[in-house]
């Protein structure tokens, strides 16, 4: 049974392309809501004629996964930045519990590191969250879209179940429920 959900950023939930409407303010900017007022496109504060844009369903696949009590965490080598600016701009703050993110440098490197993390990240979460039935590498789901960083993940910590991010799709994130459904049926 998946408990734990750890997502890249960058190409996973997130995806940067050119937009006309960003000016590079020095600050983040909200350009879209979705109908319930969730951000979808934001411009970041240095990278004019580019926005950041959530892909299609993540804040209520995210939102969905949490109501199911399944905990969401993020291990992310992008730009230092990055990842606490999207966080806040798309207010996903309060989803996430215990992520490790990229400090300087670090997005350059190989994906080494995120296995690295996400072994610190299923130790955070079995100190702070679940004392009484700690986690199994086998209940927590890694999803990144770039195979090396799978990869790297499934050597630091074996036995946990890794996934090659496909939100490009029409239906964007809801592939995810897929994926966590046919792990538990594998494991029932």
């Amino acid at each position: 049974m998946i408990r734990l959900v750890i997502f890249d950023f960058g190409d996973t939930i997130f995806k940067s392309g050119p937009d006309p409407r960003s000016t590079g303010t020095c600050k983040w900017e909200v350009l879209e809501r979705d109908e319930d007022g969730w951000p979808t496109v934001v411009a970041p504060p240095d990278r004019k004629g580019f926005v950041e844009r959530a892909f299609p369903h993540a804040q209520e696949v995210l939102r969905e996964m949490r109501r199911r009590g399944i905990w969401l965490s993020v291990a992310s080598s992008a730009e230092p930045d990055y990842t606490p600016f999207m966080v806040e701009a798309f207010d996903m703050g309060a989803l996430f519990r215990h992520a490790f993110m990229a400090q300087k440098g670090d997005y350059l490197q190989d994906c080494s590191r995120k296995g690295t993390w996400v072994e610190a990240i299923i130790h955070d979460f079995n100190v702070a969250e679940c004392q009484d039935d700690p986690l199994e590498p086998r209940e927590v789901l890694f999803v990144d879209d770039l195979a090396r960083c799978l990869d790297a993940v499934k050597k630091r910590v074996p036995g946990i179940n890794v996934v090659l991010s496909m939100p490009r799709m029409e239906e964007g994130m809801k592939y995810i429920y897929e994926v966590i459904e046919e792990i538990n049926a594998e494991h029932h």
